[in-house]
């Protein structure tokens, strides 16, 4: 476990918008075989999971000094993701 200090900010859900956009793409494509159907996440749903604001939910790699970096990092993520 790392050495985190008693005082230190809970950081709440830091996601990665780039493996947001991979889920939502998996979501889309749907399951391989009969036996995922019936558990599948629904695209909707899925949607709104990783859009709608909520305390304590942030993008770790969001700058406000550099704001284009979220996107071009997302971007970067995403390519590569579809390469597999």
């Amino acid at each position: 476990e790392p050495n985190v200090p008693e005082n230190a900010p809970n950081p709440g859900v830091v996601r990665n918008l780039g493996r947001e956009i991979l889920h939502l793409a998996f979501v889309l494509r749907g399951p391989k075989s009969e036996f995922h159907r019936k558990g599948w996440p629904r695209f909707m749903q899925s949607v709104a999971g990783v859009l709608k604001p909520a305390r304590g939910r942030q993008f770790y790699n969001y700058d406000p000094a550099h704001k284009g970096f979220l996107w071009r990092e997302a971007f970067w993520t995403v390519k590569r993701g579809l390469k597999r």
